[in-house]
């Protein structure tokens, strides 16, 4: 997508004539087919709504196929591995373009993550802060938790309390709605400024309680694309140094015919020289040690802490997770399973890694993926197929 903006930038005197990308193709290809036997095996134990592995013959505009998208970034922002299947997984060059509104999605619980970055930077603390899991109904419907721990709340907050890191470990929508809107009583404006330096959609029309919802029940919408910016900005404030958003395209050479003369001379562009002003901006939250101390924990919670939503990671060989957040987002009706997210950040050999998972389905589709399913059946395979790729040499 890196190049096919980059052509479409090009004028009637330039011409393209050559890439350097940062994918390893021969790597590459033996990690996409890994990835491939791995979607196989798990279709032959559920039944799906769609293709999980399609035939030869399947198209990728197909209906019935399942969406996919998984990307891993060292953290100077080279990606190193790509895999895709489907339509409008992608941003084209312009956040109006109605192809990047195609590719928006809710982001389920990855919404969680700026929620976390907001409550680090107003001076929570992990273990020893308290969230009321209180009951919340709205237009007649009654909202609930991720994860079935007293699933709609309750009306007297003696009886149901819990503290960030179980909060973010199990996924706890309620909760987390307490202490936003509740708690620290976020403003309009001090929530359309997380929104904006997240990079998440916000409707300009929206409301300090639609937009607390947004981050706690997982309305918020962000492209994929975005949820890996996000992660991977993260990880470099709270584990590295300044860093380049995650890229393909390391140079390009490019022909321009001079009009005076009618000679052509090759120019360099370097990736530094494409790259735009920073998608995500949150540095200014994690200033404090005890802000980044908050995220790492509340964050690494979901693979360390019993009751995690990805506890099932832990069970990788030859990984530490710094990072990890998963989602689950529903079709309209509530009936079946729609997106499967895991973003996340990883050390393998010394290395960091940011990555994003996403498996789905089109961003019309009503039917959805499945009726339900595991992170530990559908997203942990995969993920150990990511670890394995890159411990090879």
């Amino acid at each position: 997508m890196e190049a096919k903006n980059l052509y479409n930038k090009l004028s009637d005197k330039e011409i393209l004539t050559e890439i350097k990308v940062t994918l390893p193709v021969a790597k590459n290809y033996l990690f996409k087919r890994g990835v491939d036997l791995q979607l196989e095996k798990i279709e032959r134990k559920f039944t799906f709504n769609v293709d999980l592995f399609p035939d030869e013959k399947a198209k990728q505009s197909d209906k019935k196929q399942v969406q996919i998208r998984i990307v891993i970034a060292k953290l100077n922002g080279e990606i190193i591995r790509y895999y895709r299947r489907g339509n409008f997984l992608e941003e084209h060059d312009g956040r109006k373009d109605k192809y990047t509104y195609k590719a928006l999605r809710p982001l389920a619980s990855i919404a969680k993550i700026p929620a976390a970055v907001i409550l680090g930077h107003l001076r929570d603390e992990p273990k020893s802060f308290i969230y009321c899991n209180k009951e919340y109904e709205k237009d007649g419907k009654r909202f609930k938790n991720a994860y079935k721990l007293q699933e709609y709340g309750v009306k007297n907050c003696s009886k149901g309390m819990f503290p960030p890191i179980i909060t973010f470990a199990a996924s706890l929508n309620l909760p987390l709605r307490y202490a936003l809107s509740e708690r620290h009583k976020l403003t309009k404006s001090t929530l359309i400024k997380l929104y904006k330096d997240f990079g998440l959609f916000e409707r300009k029309d929206s409301s300090p309680e639609l937009l607390i919802n947004g981050l706690s029940f997982g309305f918020a919408q962000a492209t994929p694309m975005q949820a890996h910016r996000i992660i991977h900005e993260l990880t470099a404030i709270l584990y590295g140094k300044n860093t380049k958003e995650p890229y393909f395209i390391q140079s390009a050479t490019i022909s321009r015919r001079d009009p005076n003369s009618n000679e052509s001379k090759l120019i360099l562009i370097q990736y530094s020289q494409m790259q735009k002003q920073k998608n995500v901006n949150i540095r200014h939250y994690l200033k404090e040690e005890s802000a980044r101390k908050f995220v790492k924990s509340v964050l690494s919670a979901p693979v360390y802490k019993e009751g995690g939503t990805l506890r099932s990671l832990k069970n990788i060989k030859n990984v530490k997770f710094l990072l990890a957040k998963s989602g689950t987002q529903e079709t309209s009706d509530g009936k079946n399973t729609k997106d499967k997210w895991v973003v996340g950040s990883m050390i393998i050999n010394r290395e960091i890694y940011s990555f994003v998972v996403l498996i789905g389905t089109r961003y019309e589709d009503k039917n959805g993926l499945i009726k339900t399913i595991r992170h530990s059946q559908l997203m942990t395979p995969i993920v150990r197929e990511v670890v394995k790729s890159l411990n090879e040499k």
